[in-house]
């Protein structure tokens, strides 16, 4: 996740934002803690972003996003543990794989 935030937030204009969904859990696994979760924002502000943010309600961050920022804006959304757990997983990988590749290939 935070391995490009060094560039990011370098060459990072006006209106870069790096947007973080924060769970605190695997989700996709078995919904085990993570440790992480609280040094996030502390960690993209080592990295040198401009502006950092940690929020929890939706209303910061339709203030957040309304704000002048200069230079990179990082920000952890603390979201709640939960949701829908049967999403179909995708079963043609052969056609997921070859329409990839034609994408990327300009076929």
């Amino acid at each position: 996740m935070l391995f490009r935030s060094v560039t990011n937030s370098y060459y990072g204009k006006k209106n870069f934002y790096h947007i973080i969904l924060d769970n605190a859990c695997y989700g996709s696994c078995s919904e085990e803690k993570t440790l992480s979760s609280e040094k996030i924002a502390l960690t993209a502000y080592l990295q040198g972003y401009n502006n950092v943010f940690f929020i929890n309600k939706k209303k910061n961050l339709e203030e957040i996003l309304s704000q002048n920022n200069e230079g990179s804006t990082f920000i952890q959304i603390k979201i709640n543990l939960g949701g829908r757990r049967d999403f179909k997983r995708p079963l043609n990988l052969e056609f997921i794989q070859k329409r990839f590749r034609e994408y990327f290939n300009g076929d």
